[in-house]
């Protein structure tokens, strides 16, 4: 799978939500791709490190700290959303 080939299925920030996504995903053997990335991914602090860039969890609510993305092959993509019960725009 690959940037041409896959399209987003769902974004979330929780764990249990995006293994129960998968897991669905898997046991109706749809190929899929997940890319997580936590706050102190460059994505979140375009500044960088130092000052107004903070690269500490401290503080922060660590529930929300991770973002997942769920990718399945385009083919694929309205299956997906049909045995996840997501509707036509991502997440819930």
């Amino acid at each position: 799978m690959n940037a041409f080939n896959r399209a987003e299925l769902y974004f979330t920030r929780s764990m249990p939500e995006q293994a129960r996504i998968t897991g669905i995903l898997a046991q109706n053997g749809i190929e899929y791709q997940v890319i997580c990335r936590s706050r102190d991914a460059a994505a979140f602090m375009p500044e960088g490190p130092g000052p107004g860039g903070q690269r500490s969890a401290c503080g922060q609510d660590l529930a929300h700290y991770y973002q997942y993305r769920v990718y399945v092959r385009r083919k694929d993509l309205a299956r997906a959303r049909f045995l996840t019960g997501l509707a036509a725009g991502g997440s819930r």
